[in-house]
């Protein structure tokens, strides 16, 4: 029904990547595109996505590095330093789903 409306969604932020061969699924079945319809997302990353045209924008955080960071953080609770500031923030890969928008605003 979103996508019927006149104010639809431009896109998608799949919160797993095993939601992302549905969306298409769906999408293609409304003869829908990606990106130039309905631009897609992923929260997390899976081999599978780098089988999809066009590439899927997706994150992904490196487990071995998101694990050495952890057990650092831990260290540092228990020697007492607190937990510091640095946060565990995956990294973007852009891939060729997300639609530009126009930079006008309308009545310019």
């Amino acid at each position: 029904r979103a996508c019927a409306a006149s104010d639809s969604p431009t896109g998608i932020l799949a919160t797993r990547s095993r939601h992302v061969l549905t969306i298409v699924s769906w999408l293609a079945s409304r003869r829908m595109s990606i990106p130039q319809d309905m631009s897609l997302i992923s929260l997390t990353y899976d081999n599978v996505l780098s089988a999809l045209l066009p590439k899927i924008a997706h994150y992904n955080l490196d487990v071995s590095n998101m694990a050495r960071s952890f057990v650092r953080k831990i260290d540092a609770v228990i020697d007492g330093q607190g937990q510091g500031e640095k946060l565990l923030i995956p990294d973007f890969f852009a891939g060729e789903s997300v639609r530009k928008l126009n930079a006008k605003v309308s009545g310019e």
